[in-house]
């Protein structure tokens, strides 16, 4: 009764003596909309806000100008990767004198986190590093083009590559009585999901002590449930964005990232909108980077180069307001 929350159509908190009511930020939205005049909230927290989705912007937005009328409600902002200086700059305009609301950093004691990008993996992996081919050579004979962002199945071999790597220390975890280690993979959509499930089965040498989950939007609460289950094998969870700050998997030691994203884009001559694949920004592939590290040493593989990486992905996603049909 004390901790409430509202998702869709599950309201389950308690009008009078629920004192902490968590919610989506849609159910929030409809909220203000309807109801600005008569919240009685003191606090308001929005959590990851650099998603940048359209009701987190529309949330800041009507936010904004209910503290204008209402100087007693305090809004906190929260995310991992947030632009604090841009979030900064937009509420100042309300504050006296324009000053920047304060901006509190918490440092996360976390477990040491190892980051890999394809051109280390090449040279480290055995089986990858061809004898006598220059790293380069085998760098170029992957498909990263900036404008024309294109996922390129030879890569799926090095991902089934790292997996076996990973394999070879389940006999020692187990022994050791510790967790078993779980692999988040993360790919743009459920096409490129169900092509390296395929991949993984027909190439990785040895299928006992591993179990493939599924992790999509669009599959049931039932599936979905599946992957929090306490089982003995090594979870190997193919994801799209939605486990980057949406769920976050148990024991998850290893994170693969393809570094791409599917985004949905309206076409301004065609008037139409489509679903595009795109480079992940750098803040999302930190976000999915900050799945592991959690409760063991963590280890991060982008299935990039690095100076790739740094060069040509962009700082942060644009805001869906800006690449979706206003007519909305």
């Amino acid at each position: 009764e004390l901790v409430g929350y509202h998702i869709g159509m599950n309201p389950t908190f308690h009008r009078v003596k629920t004192k902490i009511l968590i919610k989506t930020t849609g159910i929030f939205l409809e909220e203000l909309i309807h109801n600005s005049d008569d919240l009685h909230y003191t606090h308001v927290i929005l959590d990851e806000v650099h998603e940048r989705d359209i009701n987190i912007d529309l949330v800041l937005v009507m936010m904004r100008d209910l503290m204008m009328k209402n100087k007693k409600i305090k809004l906190i902002l929260m995310s991992a990767t947030i632009q604090t200086s841009s979030f900064a700059k937009y509420f100042s305009e309300i504050l006296p004198n324009k000053v920047f609301p304060p901006i509190i950093e918490i440092k996360e004691q976390l477990n040491p986190v190892d980051i890999y990008y394809l051109d280390k993996i090449m040279h480290n992996v055995n089986s990858l590093n061809y004898k006598g081919e220059p790293q380069k050579h085998l760098i170029n004979q992957f498909q990263f083009e900036i404008t024309n962002p294109y996922l390129d199945e030879r890569l799926f071999r090095v991902g089934v590559e790292l997996l076996e790597e990973i394999q070879k220390d389940y006999e020692q975890e187990v022994k050791s009585g510790k967790h078993i280690s779980s692999v988040l993979v993360f790919l743009p959509g459920i096409a490129e999901i169900i092509a390296f499930k395929d991949y993984i089965l027909g190439h990785m040498s040895n299928l006992d002590n591993i179990e493939i989950f599924i992790l999509h939007s669009n599959i049931s609460d039932e599936e979905q449930s599946a992957i929090f289950r306490d089982i003995k094998e090594r979870k190997i969870i193919l994801s799209t964005n939605i486990a980057e700050s949406s769920i976050t998997i148990p024991n998850n030691d290893f994170v693969i990232d393809f570094c791409l994203v599917k985004e949905i884009m309206f076409d301004q001559h065609s008037h139409r909108e489509s679903l595009e694949l795109r480079w992940a920004s750098r803040a999302n592939c930190e976000q999915r980077g900050g799945r592991t590290g959690r409760t063991g040493k963590g280890r991060i593989f982008r299935l990039i180069p690095e100076d790739f990486y740094k060069k040509f992905l962009s700082d942060f996603a644009t805001p869906e307001i800006l690449r979706t049909s206003l007519e909305k």
